[in-house]
């Protein structure tokens, strides 16, 4: 399982307030590998407002089902794995 140390999110969710800051408008994007995020990583993903947020599968990588080969046809499931 994907996890970062609490001060790694922390420079990711003050950067996130940094190029947002520096460089409006400043889509995010997040992939499936959002499948797999801890509640620290989902928080960072929660505090992005939705008029700023992209999904995308990143395809053929970081699927949110383990076992499958990602492909575009996916970018609904990392839709609901954001919302």
């Amino acid at each position: 399982m994907l996890s970062l140390d609490h001060e790694r999110v922390e420079r990711a969710v003050e950067g996130r307030v940094g190029w947002s800051a520096a460089f409006p408008p400043c889509y995010l994007s997040i992939s499936g590998l959002a499948a797999r995020f801890d509640e620290v990583q989902k928080s960072v993903v929660r505090g992005i407002a939705a008029d700023w947020l992209l999904v995308e599968t990143d395809s053929p990588y970081l699927c949110v089902r383990v076992q499958d080969t990602n492909t575009p046809a996916y970018v609904g499931e990392v839709a609901n794995v954001v919302a």
